[in-house]
């Protein structure tokens, strides 16, 4: 079991880089203040943010392809 868990690794990218942490707590901060939020609701809170959030990563992956 073992070499199965450190065979397969899986990166979370939001988790590292912190996307749409530009205007607040960004990917990382969204799972830990939504049961503190006034909404209850995970799909309306990440309504709310998805566009922030695809906006930063679009911005990464093309400074990725510019680099690249």
């Amino acid at each position: 079991m073992p070499d199965l868990l450190f065979r397969n690794r899986v990166y979370d990218l939001a988790g590292i880089f912190n996307f749409g942490s530009e205007s607040g707590n960004g990917m990382l901060g969204f799972y830990t203040n939504l049961p503190g939020s006034r909404m209850t609701e995970l799909a309306s809170c990440w309504e709310s943010m998805e566009a922030h959030f695809r906006g930063s990563i679009d911005e990464f992956t093309a400074s990725l392809k510019e680099a690249g």
